[in-house]
C-alpha cells in the first residue's frame, strides 16, 4: 500500500515574496499563493514544521494522512483568545496549546492507530455534515470544504470583488 500525506495551510493577510521564498525552499512541489500552500505527497515527507510554519506564516493547518493520522492546527492572536482559556478546552493528548509571540495556538490531532479520540468527523474526505470546513469556520466564518475535501478559507476581500461582480451582471 503506498502513503499518502496531505498538507495545507491557509493564512488571510498576504504572504510577502520573502516569505514566499522561505517557503518555497522547503518544498518545489507544493502548489504556493500568497494565500496558500497545498501539498500531498505520495513519496517522501515535507521538510517543514508545521507548527513552525504556522507560528511564523498562517493561520491555520490541515493535515491528514491515509494510515489515519489527522491534524488542525488554528492560530489566534492572543488579544481575542489568551492561552489560558486556550488550555481550559485542550485537556488530553489529542488537543494542545501554546503562545508563540503575539499568537496563541491550538493543535487537535487524532491517529486511529494511538487508540485516543478520534477526529475523523472533522475530516470528511467528501465536505459532508462537521466536515473540515466547520472547523474552519470557528476561525474563518464563511469557510467551506470545497471540492475533495480541501480546506477553502475566503478571504474578505475576494468575497467583496465577486459580490461586485454579482451586482455589475
Amino acid at each position: 500500500m503506498s502513503e499518502h500525506q496531505h498538507f495545507q495551510f491557509a493564512v488571510d493577510a498576504p504572504l510577502t515574496d520573502g516569505q514566499l521564498a522561505d517557503i518555497r525552499a522547503l518544498t518545489t512541489r507544493a502548489r504556493l499563493t500568497r494565500h496558500s500552500f497545498v501539498n500531498t505527497y505520495s513519496w517522501g515527507d515535507f521538510k517543514g514544521d508545521p507548527q513552525l510554519l504556522v507560528a511564523t506564516y498562517y493561520d491555520a493547518h490541515l493535515y491528514f494522512a491515509n494510515w489515519g493520522t489527522r491534524r488542525l492546527i488554528l492560530r489566534w492572536p492572543a488579544t481575542a483568545l489568551s492561552l489560558d482559556t486556550a488550555e481550559t478546552y485542550c485537556a488530553g493528548d489529542s488537543a494542545d496549546s501554546w503562545e508563540s509571540g503575539r499568537y496563541v495556538l491550538i493543535t487537535l490531532e487524532s491517529d486511529t492507530e494511538d487508540d485516543v479520540e478520534d477526529f475523523t468527523d472533522l475530516f470528511d474526505p467528501e465536505g459532508g455534515e462537521g466536515g473540515a470546513r466547520t472547523v474552519a469556520a470557528l476561525h474563518h466564518p464563511g469557510a467551506s470544504a470545497g471540492r475533495r475535501g480541501r480546506l477553502s478559507l475566503p478571504l474578505p476581500r475576494v468575497a467583496a470583488v465577486r459580490a461586485q461582480r454579482r451586482t455589475r451582471r
